[in-house]
């Protein structure tokens, strides 16, 4: 039981915490009437995803999943991978496999590693097409130094870093 902190959650379990963080995160997916798939931004129910944001709300529901067994509504996973087709490169050079910040700039790594996040998250298997375009993408650009690459950017890294332990990749 929390006894600490916030009076919203004393008292609460850890896993009643987690409950309601999921019930959160799942209803502040943006609105099925946005202009393009539901995702997450910065805040409730933004008309415009962004994948620089989307990877963090994928995460704690992850772990929500792993840790307690609390699954997200299969509905929010099938919005979000409306999103990730909507949201990523089409081909396999330059941008392509890449994700963008919203529909579509230009793809980076980090937003890359966001979507492949992401695709866990909904439970795109490794093996899929989309999946290893990100990954493709991911191992062009790997050594890239620009403001969109990942050399010494270490929230870059760090997405890369959780994309990769999510996938049980170890090579």
């Amino acid at each position: 039981m929390v006894n600490y902190g916030n009076a919203a959650v004393n008292g609460m379990s850890l896993y009643d915490i987690a409950v309601d963080t999921k019930d959160y995160l799942v209803w502040s997916q943006g609105d099925a009437n946005s202009c393009v798939r539901n995702g997450w931004r910065y805040w409730e129910h933004s008309a415009g995803p962004d994948n620089s944001a989307n990877q963090w709300p994928a995460l704690a529901l992850a772990e929500a999943a792993t840790r307690w067994g609390i699954d997200a509504n299969p509905v929010a996973k099938a919005q979000q991978d409306g999103w990730l087709s909507a949201s990523q490169y089409p081909g396999t050079t330059g941008h392509g496999g890449g994700f963008c910040y919203t529909y579509c700039g230009s793809a980076n790594y980090a937003r890359t590693a966001a979507g492949v996040i992401d695709h866990q998250w909904v439970g795109t298997p490794i093996g899929d097409s989309r999946v290893q375009r990100a990954l493709d993408y991911l191992e062009r650009n790997f050594f890239t130094t620009a403001s969109d690459g990942n050399t010494r950017n270490f929230y870059a890294m760090y997405g890369f870093y959780k994309a990769m332990k999510l996938y049980g990749t170890s090579d």
